[in-house]
């Protein structure tokens, strides 16, 4: 789970926690209690994967803009193949 702020550009970088290789999939979406008008008006997108993060960013569902500084709460899952 991510706890935080997205930046300017409606970005937020995830670190993997034990792996070193990018994953096979990644899976993002909203935590509950976000703020309304965020899961509202705003979906988030996986814009890259590597071998050490990932990075989610925010578009805005009305202007198709990216997000802006916003608060965010995300699950996030992701698959690594053996």
């Amino acid at each position: 789970m991510f706890i935080g702020s997205t930046s300017v550009n409606g970005a937020v970088l995830i670190k993997w926690g034990r792996h070193s290789t990018a994953p096979f999939a990644v899976f993002v979406t909203y935590a509950p209690n976000n703020n309304d008008s965020v899961t509202n008006n705003f979906t988030p997108l996986i814009w890259s994967v590597g071998d050490s993060d990932f990075q989610v960013r925010l578009r805005d569902d009305r202007s198709y803009a990216w997000g802006g500084a916003q608060p965010v709460r995300l699950y996030w899952l992701a698959t690594w193949k053996r």
